[in-house]
C-alpha cells in the first residue's frame, strides 16, 4: 500500500518528457503544423439558431412523451374503476 504513491510519482516523472507546449504566437506562425481546427469566422446567429432548435426539439419530445404516458395511464385507470349503484 505504501508503494502506490511513489509509483505514481515515478510514472508522472517518466511521462513528463513527452509533454511540450508552444505559445499562441508560435502556433500561428506555423499554422499547418499546429492548428488542427477551422479558423474561419464564427457566426453566432447560426449557432444560436441551431441551439434553439435542438433545445426545443428535446423539450417537445420530452413533453409529448410524458403527456402520452399520462394519457395511457389515465385510460388504463378509468377502465378498472368500479361503479357502485345505490
Amino acid at each position: 500500500m505504501s508503494y502506490i504513491l511513489p509509483s505514481i510519482c515515478l510514472l508522472i516523472i517518466a511521462l513528463t518528457h513527452m509533454i511540450s507546449a508552444i505559445t499562441l504566437e508560435e502556433g500561428m506562425a506555423n499554422k499547418d503544423k499546429y492548428i488542427f481546427y477551422d479558423t474561419s469566422s464564427f457566426n453566432a446567429g447560426i449557432h444560436a439558431g441551431l441551439a434553439l432548435l435542438i433545445t426545443f426539439g428535446i423539450l417537445g419530445t420530452f413533453t409529448s412523451t410524458v403527456m402520452a404516458i399520462t394519457k395511457a395511464l389515465e385510460k388504463r385507470r378509468k377502465r378498472h374503476t368500479l361503479t357502485t349503484s345505490h
